[in-house]
């Protein structure tokens, strides 16, 4: 399914609706654009494998779609077919959604999650079970989050990049492939402004418009000229002056 923020603050979404994936208080799909009643004054949007965020102007997070697994950050265990708050958050500034788990950085730099632990994707040093939201102990001063599927990134204010979850495909950049519970830095990466988590590869842009890559490469997607997979984060060829990225399957 996809989102769209407008600018009066509306959020508007279509396509697949099986666990109320577009908070319409149903569950048929929509093939054209339709906004998300109840819902307004949202700054940002995240939208996981079957859940949806959004981060409104007053610092608290709503959620809805798929619960089975504490995505929504409440033990009902039950599918939201409207937006409601998730308790237990306040000053958040940026949020982000992966397959069954959710992340949001408040204020102060913290990063909390929730959702399903499996392969450590929550960050919290638990690889199994359910959680609601709590904050990683062990990561501060981030500026900025993402994930996608069963892994995570994050960018700190001095310009490092933390990774934690899945590593199946060295996405986590660390040089080996072993899963991680908790954020593990990456290493040869300075100055970096943003990352972005696709399936299993990473991104990094730095200060100066570089892309840096890293995880499965199967098809090409580290944009190394190659197709084997990196451990290690590699420069991604052709490109300067960036100033956004984003990674996808």
């Amino acid at each position: 399914f996809s989102m769209v923020l407008r600018a009066d603050g509306k959020v508007w979404a279509w396509g697949t609706n099986g666990s109320g994936e577009l908070a319409d208080s149903a569950v048929a799909v929509s093939n054209v654009p339709a906004t998300i009643p109840g819902l307004g004054g949202v700054d940002t949007v995240a939208a996981g494998l079957g859940h949806g965020l959004a981060l409104l102007a007053d610092g608290g997070v709503w959620g809805w779609g798929a619960n089975d697994n504490y995505q929504l950050g409440d033990t009902s265990r039950r599918s939201a077919l409207a937006p409601k708050q998730v308790p237990g958050l306040s000053s958040i500034v940026a949020i982000a959604a992966g397959d069954a788990t959710s992340f949001a950085l408040d204020r102060n730099g913290k990063v909390w999650s929730w959702g399903l632990a499996t392969a450590g994707r929550l960050g919290n040093g638990a690889s199994s079970g359910v959680q609601v939201p709590q904050a990683l102990a062990t990561l501060s001063d981030v500026r900025g989050i993402s994930a996608r599927y069963q892994h995570a990134l994050a960018v700190a204010g001095d310009g490092s990049v933390w990774a934690w979850g899945l590593n199946r495909h060295g996405e986590l950049g660390e040089g080996s492939t072993t899963d991680r519970s908790v954020p593990t830095r990456v290493p040869g990466l300075a100055n970096i402004t943003a990352v972005s988590a696709g399936d299993f590869h990473s991104l990094a842009l730095d200060r100066s418009g570089n892309v840096w890559a890293w995880g499965y490469n199967w098809f090409g997607q580290l944009g190394n000229g190659t197709d084997q997979n990196q451990l290690t984060p590699v420069q991604v060829q052709n490109l300067n002056n960036v100033v956004a990225i984003s990674a996808g399957g």
